[in-house]
């Protein structure tokens, strides 16, 4: 089934935090391996230090430390009907390719992602115990490979898989580039926040409520959110239907 794996697929069908979490509560005994973008490694961590409370702060940070962090550089991901239309037409693997030729040169070709993915803080993953980079990379020539210290370079043989040490220039030119995408980022989330400042005054409690008021209780958001564990009411499931 690995072979089947496209790590870089510019598509997710829901935040996996949570489901690697519950993975490894139920195989309480297994060594995993789990592959996240970098929104879904902030949410693990949350999960872990939630669980790490709750169990009177025995648990290791990341909510398991059975389970290895494997971080990917992501540029963000397509809503389903744009990414279906687009292997469609394209192929699947050229689909990833050109997100990842975008990621090479910093996001100067614009690409219609989802627009939680257009207003992520950080486009690179932080946190995790193996970091494959591939932001301001010709990932076509290679890939970084960056532990989050030495035990783990040595624990993971990095040495053997990847015997060339990564040159100053590659360093930088990732650091360079991800600055650069979270900039860009920071420049449409401005811009959303002032589009709702003029549409809503939100220091108007009537305009808020007003706002408000257009949240059809169907609990979407509440199923998408990894953080969340409390049950979706039925009744709110239906008026979604």
């Amino acid at each position: 089934d690995l072979a089947a794996v496209d790590p870089f697929a510019p598509f997710i069908e829901r935040n996996a935090a949570a489901s690697v979490q519950r993975y490894a509560q139920t195989h309480p005994k297994a060594r995993l391996a789990a592959i996240l973008r970098p929104c879904e490694l902030r949410a693990f961590i949350e999960l872990g230090k939630v669980e790490e409370a709750r169990r009177g702060g025995q648990l290791h940070a990341n909510g398991t430390d059975r389970v290895t962090l494997i971080g990917v550089d992501c540029m963000g991901t397509y809503l389903w009907e744009e990414y279906a239309r687009l292997v469609r037409r394209a192929g699947r693997d050229k689909v990833t390719a050109d997100v990842l030729a975008n990621a090479a040169s910093g996001g100067l070709h614009q690409q219609p992602f989802r627009l939680a993915c257009q207003v992520c803080h950080w486009p690179a993953p932080r946190g995790a115990d193996l970091v494959i980079g591939t932001l301001g990379l010709p990932s076509e020539a290679n890939l970084l490979l960056i532990a989050k210290d030495e035990a783990a370079d040595r624990r993971y043989r990095l040495a053997a898989l990847a015997p060339d040490l990564a040159t100053e220039y590659q360093v930088s030119r990732r650091e360079t580039v991800t600055g650069a995408i979270a900039e860009m980022h920071a420049g449409v989330r401005r811009k959303l926040i002032a589009e709702m400042r003029d549409a809503c005054r939100f220091d108007d409690l009537g305009c808020l409520l007003a706002w408000l008021s257009n949240c059809s209780l169907c609990g979407a958001c509440l199923e998408a959110c990894p953080l969340v564990e409390a049950p979706v009411p039925a009744k709110r499931r239906r008026r979604g239907a």
